[in-house]
């Protein structure tokens, strides 16, 4: 009697959970035909501080993330330590929204980085195409998670306060400056702050003042501000041990209404601190109401 046949293997799909790795300035996600890509998260090693990646879903500019930059690690580099997050990760946290950014069946997704580095991590989740662009966190989605990045433009050479005027955003998002008016049918909901701070000698930033018109956020009689002084940054981000600062509920800036963003500074009669050293990030929820 002839041998059976043998068994042939058992089927076993590929996990949703897909990795991804670069040493270079791109990774592209490409697009697949009835698929779904979702970004899970970013990790990355060899960046220099002051270094940012992007993330592009089809032709649209969705998300800027800074690496690092004085006493802020957004980044973390893969195993940097065993409570250490990544920014997307952050972000859920901070925002308690579960939804992941993704690309449709025709949307390639392409992060850049404006440094190369050592090497980089992106996990992404492939589900079955929903053909929907329009769903949160989508490319036409009316809901859209930002990190507005903000910097000033003066150097900082005398004791005082110093305007956040220069926005360091790309090309299609929203630059958020000191000044800056919410469009019409827009609303954008703060959920969390980020503010790099550094010293030179003793000359430092000390308070952090945000505006909703003529409301000053957080410390609205005596106007003391929220504390940004490097020995003690009330506001620092180090995800490589978690640590963040969240709101414990947003605050909703309406349309029309003006953002007033600046800080306070002592200078040692010395030392200056250069223009664009300091780095402040606002987490945005921005939604669009018509």
């Amino acid at each position: 009697m002839a041998a059976a046949p043998p068994a042939a293997p058992p089927t076993v799909p590929p996990t949703r959970l897909r990795k991804t790795y670069t040493t270079t300035t791109t990774l592209t996600i490409p697009a697949k035909i009835g698929e779904k890509h979702s970004i899970e998260d970013i990790l990355a090693a060899g960046m220099p501080s002051g270094s940012y990646v992007d993330i592009i879903v089809g032709a649209t500019n969705i998300l800027r993330l800074y690496s690092s930059r004085n006493d802020m690690v957004l980044i973390p580099a893969p195993g940097s330590a065993p409570e250490s997050i990544g920014p997307l990760e952050f972000l859920r946290r901070v925002t308690g929204r579960g939804e992941y950014i993704f690309a449709e069946e025709d949307e390639d997704i392409t992060i850049t980085f404006s440094s190369a580095p050592t090497i980089a991590a992106v996990d992404y989740f492939v589900d079955p195409s929903a053909k929907d662009k329009t769903a949160p966190f989508g490319s036409q989605s009316k809901e859209r998670i930002l990190i507005a990045w903000v910097t000033h433009s003066k150097v900082i050479n005398a004791t005082g306060n110093y305007s956040l005027d220069k926005s360091l955003m790309p090309t299609g998002l929203p630059a958020v400056v000191d000044g800056f008016v919410v469009p019409a049918n827009y609303e954008y909901s703060l959920y969390g702050l980020v503010f790099a701070s550094a010293k030179a000698g003793s000359t430092k930033p000390t308070r952090l003042h945000i505006w909703d018109e003529g409301t000053e956020l957080f410390t609205p009689f005596a106007r003391e501000g929220l504390l940004i002084d490097p020995d003690a940054n009330l506001l620092k981000c180090d995800l490589r041990y978690r640590y963040y600062f969240k709101l414990p509920e947003p605050y909703v800036f309406g349309p029309g209404h003006k953002i007033t963003l600046n800080f306070d500074a002592v200078f040692d009669g010395t030392n200056t601190i250069a223009p664009e050293t300091l780095l402040l990030g606002l987490i945005f929820l921005v939604r669009y109401l018509a």
